[in-house]
């Protein structure tokens, strides 16, 4: 490329689905390039950087004005009615500063960008253990309103026969945590009910010595055991796991 032409032009051809195109946020251009690009959708502009004026014709054979090295991707958005059902083409053009420079960099990509508010949050997975076969668990955590999770799926693949399927009344309570055993896996059929085990408030957590309170006798309990070869703190210490004790904080 150096000394012979100052461009060079890509093209990726992509697949949408009207769940795709109804899905809630912001569609994203993200470039890290060196000097200067022009970005297509459809045969239609959708950004541009260090190339002129937008809609501005820019032959093959010209220069970017300025120098800009790569290095940080920036993020350009654009009208996602550029977007349709089906094939889509995204298409850019990247310059070069001059026909003698060394380098040329050109790293695109497309995203979905979501914000999540702390009343309408998704729930996510937050912590795992794994063990002998039939010990291990997984936790789900609510950052938002109480949540029903009743039928519910919970699978490393959508195209599993046997998910888990949380039962009907399974219900995780604001900032609140689920905890699922995988001796819970039951088969994929319409109201399966799912035995789980629901850790409502993380403070159980901090209920040391089981009393159905968190105080300064939890964390005696603990430096005693620590430190001091003291009793051992309540089920299921020392390993993690589910706390077996029905107390005031509604761990089951």
């Amino acid at each position: 490329m150096i000394n012979v032409y100052t461009s060079v032009a890509i093209r990726k051809r992509f697949v949408l689905s009207a769940a795709d195109l109804r899905a809630p946020g912001r569609i994203l251009l993200g470039v890290d390039y060196d000097d200067g690009f022009i970005a297509w959708i459809n045969g239609t502009e959708a950004a541009r950087a260090h190339c002129g004026q937008p809609g501005e014709e820019f032959a093959w054979n010209r220069t970017a004005p300025e120098p800009h090295e790569a290095g940080a991707e920036e993020v350009f958005q654009f009208d996602r009615g550029l977007l349709q059902e089906g094939k889509n083409v995204l298409a850019i053009a990247a310059f070069n500063y001059s026909i003698g420079s060394s380098d040329l960099s050109l790293i695109p990509r497309l995203s979905l960008e979501r914000t999540a508010s702390a009343a309408g949050a998704d729930p996510v997975l937050n912590e795992l253990a794994r063990g002998p076969a039939g010990t291990g668990w997984v936790k789900v955590y609510n950052p938002g309103d109480a949540l029903d999770l009743s039928l519910w799926r919970l699978t490393d693949d959508p195209a599993r026969p046997d998910p888990c399927v949380l039962g009907a009344g399974t219900l995780v309570a604001a900032g609140g945590f689920l905890a699922i055993g995988e001796a819970a896996q039951a088969p994929a059929s319409p109201g399966a009910g799912v035995p789980v085990q629901v850790t409502a408030r993380i403070s159980d957590a901090a209920d040391v010595d089981d009393s159905g309170g968190v105080g300064i006798a939890d964390a005696i309990v603990l430096l005693e055991a620590l430190f001091r070869g003291g009793p051992p703190p309540a089920p299921p210490w020392p390993a993690p796991g589910f706390d077996p004790m029905a107390d005031a904080f509604r761990c089951q």
